[in-house]
């Protein structure tokens, strides 16, 4: 495992999201996955889903073989797999690989977390160096309780986007860039202006031993897909056991989990001061925020 790897994970583990510093795709090769996405996407070969409040698909695998290459590429890397082996362990299973593109106009996605053991990892498909329509997160969230997340998360509804977005931090970057986050952290995507452009983004969720997820079915036969390491992370004939109402909980039954993203779920009282720690400068920033937004602005003032 590799520097960037090592740093990457350090910082997941405080904040609950992190880049690697280091490209998995020449740009060339970026390039080539930003066409086929908008070639699969423009001649409607893929069926596209706005449950999210943007154009997502997830039945990716199996459309184009250069596609299915360069996800496998991404998903052999080293370093990334240096970081998946870390945080959900090195018989993780993907649940999807999805494709989402936030258009102009994008109202966002609402504050939330996602299941049980679950760590997406992202990969910017081109340029998304402002907060709009990117995902933003609370940091440190992950290592609270799910129940206390839930409560703030109405809190902060109530209060408005305007306060609560002062202390959260956007997934920005370029294209190219891979980042991971544990979706236990408070997370949604913050809305876009009418003049935007694009964001275009392919999210792979990983599932640890010990987690459940209900598959999503692929263009082609889970065992037929070509690319390695694609077929390991997707085949349900091994590797998962099945539950009830087309669920599979990953590994063995009877099997524990020792994966990161696992760990955390029964938070403990350390936890609340890991949090703070990672966040009191965000509560810090959303106060002043609070404070200039009900001062009087003084240039209005009269002094007469």
């Amino acid at each position: 495992m590799g520097t960037a790897a090592t740093a990457a994970i350090a910082t997941l583990k405080k904040n609950g999201f992190a880049k690697l510093s280091q490209k998995v795709l020449s740009s060339e090769e970026t390039k080539e996955f930003e066409s086929i996405i908008d070639r699969l996407h423009a001649d409607k070969s893929i069926s596209v889903d706005y449950s999210a409040n943007s154009p997502s698909a997830a039945s990716l695998i199996g459309r184009d073989q250069r596609l299915d290459f360069l996800l496998n590429k991404i998903l052999a890397h080293p370093e990334v797999q240096g970081v998946l082996s870390q945080v959900v362990g090195d018989d993780f299973k993907i649940w999807e690989i999805s494709t989402r593109i936030s258009m102009d106009t994008d109202p966002g996605l609402g504050m939330h977390v996602d299941a049980v053991g679950q760590c997406n990892l992202a990969y910017l498909i081109n340029d998304q160096t402002t907060p709009a329509g990117v995902t933003s997160f609370w940091p440190g969230s992950h290592l609270l309780p799910r129940s206390f997340i839930n409560k703030v998360g109405l809190a902060l509804d109530w209060i408005g986007s305007y306060y609560w977005k002062k202390m959260f931090v956007p997934l920005t970057g370029t294209a190219g860039d891979v980042a991971f986050f544990v979706n236990k952290t408070y997370h949604g995507r913050l809305p876009a202006p009418a003049s935007g452009g694009q964001r275009k983004i392919i999210l792979m969720g990983c599932f640890p031993v010990g987690s459940r997820f209900k598959p999503i079915q692929q263009h082609v036969p889970f065992d037929s897909i070509e690319q390695p390491e694609l077929r390991k992370r997707l085949s349900l004939s091994q590797g998962v056991h099945t539950m009830g109402d087309g669920f599979v909980m990953v590994g063995p039954e009877g099997a524990k989990s020792s994966s990161y993203t696992m760990s955390i779920e029964p938070a403990g009282p350390a936890s609340f001061k890991t949090f703070w720690m990672a966040s009191k400068a965000r509560l810090a920033n959303l106060c002043f925020g609070v404070y200039k937004r009900l001062r009087p602005n003084r240039s209005e003032v009269s002094h007469a």
